[in-house]
């Protein structure tokens, strides 16, 4: 699947939401999919498959007979113009939702009553750099990740701070908020500014007003790590991975572009879809194209320049990241010419049963 320019870091299955609806089959609640982390995340685990298989309720007899249909409905309270992009999560009974304009809900998931709402501060807006990906602004755009165990949800918020040139980049800030599911209070510690330079190059800083954050948070050995693009290739920008512990301390910062010579771009976009992970200190993703500079030559191991790539992180003892493998397809020059992502869309890793085979045990597919 390749998306262009406009939009091609929103996915084309996700409608601009006014309200929110859950349909099931009877009125059994539906049961969370607990990953191995202890987390509520993105396309039900963090091998991002979509397949949810603790639901009974959603049998083929059931879906397939009389007693199935929607139990609720519930319009929220939104403001012109203002969508849903990241997937609502369900955790302790309640249904968590974040929007592009900074504000969250907490509904009931037997009825679909708001039982708590909060707004977290003015929302970015797309007019001050004028990319039409998404209208008007943009606030929560990546799928929270919950901590089930702690009942505690985690969100970026990209934030606007005060009136200023748009030249200006410091009044632009992303946040990664922490709170609690059915009352919203934000945690000790939070939320945290996402600022600071690469830990795999100094020279090398994180600017908020050119980066956006699209794809699905992961929670990994206490650390919440969340993967970065851009608005419509603007400006001076790189794909990021950046890990913030749930102590609230920023653990790592990992960006796709470094060293002499590097360019722009590499952003990870993935259609919104998590970062991968196959078990403890291992993250995956794809990357965009990559501007300027020309993009890598063959290499056994990852270079400096991880544009049009699937990648794979290794978590440092010190909690920093190494790129430790990645693959890159032989026409690549051309896909960045034509500004055509191998990462519009995200890696799935395939489960080992019924997937493995001898000669290739571990599997997963990127497009």
């Amino acid at each position: 699947m390749v998306c262009t320019k406009t939009p091609r870091w929103l996915p084309r299955w996700v409608p601009p939401l006014a309200l929110v609806v859950m349909v099931v089959g009877c009125k059994a609640r539906y049961q969370p999919l607990v990953t191995v982390s202890g987390a509520i995340t993105a396309t039900a685990d963090d091998l991002r498959t979509g397949f949810y298989p603790n639901q009974p309720k959603l049998a083929p007899a059931i879906v397939g007979g009389a007693t199935f249909g929607r139990l609720w409905k519930t319009n929220l309270p939104l403001s012109t113009g203002e969508q849903v992009f990241a997937q609502p999560l369900f955790t302790g009974g309640a249904v968590f939702v974040a929007t592009l304009a900074n504000n969250i809900y907490s509904l009931d998931g037997d009825t679909g009553a708001v039982r708590a709402s909060r707004a977290l501060g003015t929302p970015w807006r797309t007019s001050d750099i004028g990319c039409g990906d998404v209208t008007p602004t943009v606030g929560i755009a990546g799928t929270p990740v919950i901590d089930d165990a702690a009942n505690v949800a985690y969100f970026l918020s990209k934030t606007y701070l005060g009136d200023a040139p748009v030249s200006d980049t410091t009044n632009s800030a992303w946040f990664l908020h922490a709170v609690d599911v059915l009352t919203l209070a934000e945690q000790t510690n939070f939320p945290v500014r996402i600022q600071g330079v690469a830990d795999n190059d100094q020279a090398v800083r994180f600017d908020p007003f050119y980066q956006m954050q699209r794809t699905g948070l992961l929670l990994m050995n206490g650390v919440v790590y969340a993967g970065f693009g851009s608005h419509c290739d603007y400006g001076q920008y790189e794909g990021w991975v950046i890990g913030v512990g749930t102590d609230g301390v920023i653990k790592s910062l990992f960006a796709t572009e470094t060293g002499p010579g590097a360019g722009r771009g590499a952003g990870i976009w993935q259609a919104g879809g998590g970062l991968v992970s196959d078990g403890p200190g291992r993250i995956f993703f794809t990357t965009g194209n990559h501007i300027g500079a020309p993009n890598m030559t063959p290499a056994a191991q990852p270079t400096a320049v991880l544009g049009q790539s699937v990648v794979r992180l290794d978590v440092r003892n010190d909690a920093t990241l190494v790129a430790s493998d990645y693959f890159s397809p032989a026409d690549r020059q051309m896909l960045d010419a034509a500004d055509v992502d191998l990462g519009s869309g995200a890696p799935v890793a395939l489960p080992a049963v019924p997937f493995s085979t001898t000669a290739a045990p571990n599997l997963m597919i990127a497009g």
